[in-house]
């Protein structure tokens, strides 16, 4: 019950967390459009080493405490997929920010990526749009047990798509946050149903 709830709260945090740093970024670079010399030196201000660690090192932290509720839910509910998706799942995210991190630290400038960079990123992009696929499928698994498991998932399955087209990625992010939210009201739901 405990690990349901903090994994709603992990996911709470974790929109926040994304927002904020999105809105610094934008809040750092925007300005200095116009401005190369000035923007290259905002972005990497802002991609140091110890900003990256700590914010990879954070995202970590969350990411475990909200993958560790699937795993409890999928072990509670008898749901092998949601097991083995979420463990898959999270290991691929811990790998990326680990690679991201060693990878953008050792750059001039972290806006320009190397030809494996680029690969990297295709492959990894192809693994997350699959385990979010897999992950809204595991979900369906539930049939009604789950509040907001069916709609989450449907989300999820749905973000993955628009994913795969390319054309609607940002459509695909907004179906993502939405999920992310039913996910965690889900946790919420379900950590009060079995505390009962």
């Amino acid at each position: 019950m405990k690990t349901l709830r903090n994994a709603g709260v992990a996911t709470i945090i974790g929109l926040l967390l994304g927002f904020i740093y999105v809105l610094i970024f934008l809040l750092i670079t925007l300005p200095k459009i116009g401005n190369d010399i000035a923007l290259e030196s905002a972005v990497n201000s802002f991609f140091s080493p110890v900003i990256l660690i700590l914010a990879g090192l954070i995202s970590i932290v969350v990411l475990s405490l909200t993958f560790s509720g699937f795993v409890d839910l999928g072990k509670k509910m008898n749901n092998k997929l949601l097991v083995v998706v979420s463990w898959a799942f999270l290991i691929l995210l811990i790998l990326n920010i680990i690679y991201s991190i060693i990878s953008v630290s050792t750059m001039q400038n972290p806006l320009d990526a190397a030809s494996i960079d680029n690969t990297v990123e295709v492959v990894f992009f192809s693994l997350l749009t699959l385990m979010i696929a897999l992950l809204g499928i595991s979900l369906l698994f539930f049939k009604g047990k789950v509040d907001f498991a069916k709609s989450t998932g449907i989300l999820y399955i749905f973000t993955a798509g628009l994913f795969v087209s390319m054309i609607f990625n940002f459509i695909g992010i907004l179906t993502y946050i939405a999920a992310l939210i039913l996910q965690a009201i889900m946790f919420f739901k379900v950590s009060n149903k079995i505390g009962k």
